[in-house]
């Protein structure tokens, strides 16, 4: 059970740092269809739409990140030592050991890469079974997200 809640938390945060063109097709559909005068989307059709994006968002997610260098070559997720371990990474570089260092880095990115496909079905079985308060909260937030950017 925990195994899974780290899974999804993990992947959650996955979220922010990969692009889904899906989610901007999306969002496009509902601006042509929220214009003035336009007719509306059923609820049922929002939510279908949504529930596929996220769920081709996940699938996206999982090819990327489940493949070598998923993690290490995107710097959005690159997992670097934990800031704790940084001056002493840097004490050992100097010390000579630079390559052991990259090798720890190189190391927990690979291990990062290993669950990867096994969030697929849990995010698959989670979209599946979402409710409409949910896709509800989604829009909110996707919303939310487009009206900051396009003010920056």
């Amino acid at each position: 059970m925990f195994r899974s809640h780290l899974i999804v938390s993990f992947f959650l945060l996955l979220l922010r740092q990969i692009t889904f063109p899906r989610f901007g097709d999306f969002e496009k559909e509902i601006d042509k269809w929220s214009l003035p005068g336009a007719r509306t989307l059923g609820d049922e059709k929002i939510i279908s739409g949504l529930k596929e994006a996220l769920i081709v968002g996940t699938e996206n997610t999982v090819k990327r990140t489940g493949n070598t260098g998923g993690f290490l070559k995107n710097k959005g997720i690159k997992i670097l030592l934990p800031e704790k371990l940084q001056s002493m990474g840097k004490t050992l570089r100097l010390a000579g050991f630079g390559p052991q260092i990259d090798e720890l880095v190189v190391s927990m990115n690979r291990a990062a890469k290993k669950p990867a496909p096994l969030a697929k079905p849990i995010f698959k079985n989670a979209v599946t079974n979402m409710s409409f308060d949910e896709v509800k909260k989604i829009m909110v937030y996707l919303t939310w997200k487009r009206q900051g950017a396009k003010s920056e």
